[in-house]
């Protein structure tokens, strides 16, 4: 009985043993390969080869035992209930460990996704630094003209920092339009850079907080394959301040080259003036002679004609001559408040009856230094040239303000009328002397040339803007020393 109990006892500790072994042969196996297949499955085996083997081995010691201990009874009792117990923890064992792998791999997964996570968010941190880092406004809009993402200087340029920027038409932030851009000087180019697939290069005036701003924009195509999406990129670099300057310089430069010609040409004017008069002194003296002297009507009547074109002639050497005297004349302070009341009295007096007239005065009493009746001369010109620009009637309108240039304080005197506008061509010419787009008999050409010299002799400026069918501003800036 003794050797058989000892074998019983000998055998079952080694199945205990061998399983056991089994088992941490199988963690080693599967911790140096984990990702193959088959050492997991043995691992798992040997698991649960171990629970059951250590099950059965320790049934034979406690039937031994008993039995041993003449306690057959309860192992009678118990034996029943071995091979369920055995079953029952074989099963709970392998589902504990199949519960333990999915949690675990499930435990895995969700380690991955958190990492990767924030492996992206990481990214996308990186990514908004670079972009919220560039020196100009950059913005990524679809082929459906929607703000997909823009970077801080875009938001602050464009709507501020509180307001909400992505997700709206490009063409409302940037134009506040309700539509596409498709005028001639605002052509939009997202669907050219999206079907070309190059960068372009365009210049837009956008609507900002601050004003209307001119923006030179590169846009270049990005596609998103995650998404099958095709957009652009547009960074937008604000020239306004350049754009001003250059129109700035070109205004000097043409001023400059103006008043070069003016000077020349008042050179030459007064030069031929004088030679004019000169002639014209000889010319009226032999016709007014012939008058005196015979009697035939047909030779009278000749030098009647001979009179009456030098005494034309004469008015238009003294107007001539008119300019320089105004620019030479002495000045003295005066009332510019009562000088324009003055002025306008006249304006209302001498204005045709289909024409409207009005006068704005925005500022207090002021003394100016200057020769008022020079001043009253220039501006009676630019008064009748708008009226001759509104032969169908129309409005004028004369507004008196003060205003700061070139660090200087200057009183404005701006004429606007609603006639017939100038175009550009002649634009240019306005202030040359003996031009004129009036018919022959009709105008010398000589009243912008003299208001200009009058308003230059007072150290003054003079702008005209014209739109053609729509009127025209002269602007007289008079400095306020």
């Amino acid at each position: 009985m003794y050797p058989g109990l000892l074998v019983d006892f000998i055998g079952s500790l080694a199945v205990i043993v061998i399983t056991f072994t089994a088992v941490r042969t199988s963690v080693h196996i599967s911790r140096y390969a984990p990702d193959v297949l088959l050492f997991r499955y043995l691992f798992y085996q040997s698991i649960v080869l171990f629970v059951f083997a250590a099950g059965r081995a320790t049934g034979h010691i406690i039937k031994r035992v008993l039995l041993l201990a003449d306690r057959g009874d309860i192992w009678d009792m118990i034996s029943p209930l071995s091979g369920g117990l055995n079953t029952l923890t074989f099963v709970a064992f392998s589902i504990i460990i199949l519960m333990y792998v999915n949690v675990r791999s499930l435990s895995r997964q969700i380690k991955a996704l958190i990492a990767e996570k924030k492996r992206y968010k990481s990214l996308l941190e990186y990514k908004t630094r670079i972009f919220d880092s560039m020196l100009f406004p950059a913005v990524v809009i679809s082929e459906e003209y929607e703000i997909l993402d823009a970077n801080r200087p875009f938001i602050e340029t464009y709507q501020g920092k509180n307001r909400k920027i992505i997700g709206r038409k490009c063409y409302e932030v940037t134009h506040g339009l309700p539509h596409p851009c498709a005028s001639g000087d605002h052509p939009c180019v997202v669907k050219d850079v999206i079907e070309k697939g190059k960068t372009l290069i365009s210049i837009h005036r956008h609507r900002t907080p601050i004003g209307d701003r001119v923006f030179e924009l590169y846009t270049s195509p990005v596609y998103f394959e995650h998404i099958h999406k095709h957009a652009v990129i547009e960074v937008c670099r604000d020239i306004t301040d350049e754009v001003n300057a250059e129109a700035e310089r070109e205004r000097l430069r043409r001023q400059i080259f103006q008043s070069q010609k003016t000077a020349s040409l008042k050179t030459i004017t007064e030069g031929i003036a004088h030679e004019f008069n000169n002639i014209l002194v000889g010319i009226l003296g032999n016709a007014e002679l012939i008058l005196q002297m015979s009697s035939d009507s047909r030779l009278r009547d000749r030098a009647d004609k001979i009179i009456h074109a030098s005494q034309r002639a004469e008015e238009l050497i003294k107007k001539m001559l008119y300019c320089r005297r105004a620019m030479q004349s002495p000045k003295r302070p005066f009332n510019f408040r009562l000088f324009i009341n003055d002025f306008y009295k006249i304006v209302l007096s001498s204005k045709p009856a289909n024409v409207d007239a009005t006068l704005r005065l925005d500022i207090d009493d002021i003394t100016l230094t200057g020769d008022p009746e020079a001043l009253n001369e220039a501006f009676i010109n630019i008064v009748k040239n708008a009226f001759q620009a509104m032969p169908e009637g129309g409005r004028l309108e004369i507004d008196i303000y003060q205003t700061r240039k070139s660090k200087n304080d200057y009183l404005v005197i701006e004429f606007r009328d609603s006639g017939e506008g100038i175009e550009p061509q002649v634009l240019e010419r306005i202030f040359d002397p003996f031009f004129t787009t009036r018919d022959v008999g009709s105008g010398t050409g000589l009243g912008l040339f003299i208001v200009r010299g009058i308003v230059e002799s007072h150290e003054g400026e003079i702008e005209v803007k014209s739109t053609t069918n729509k009127g025209t501003s002269v602007v007289v800036y008079l400095p306020c020393h």
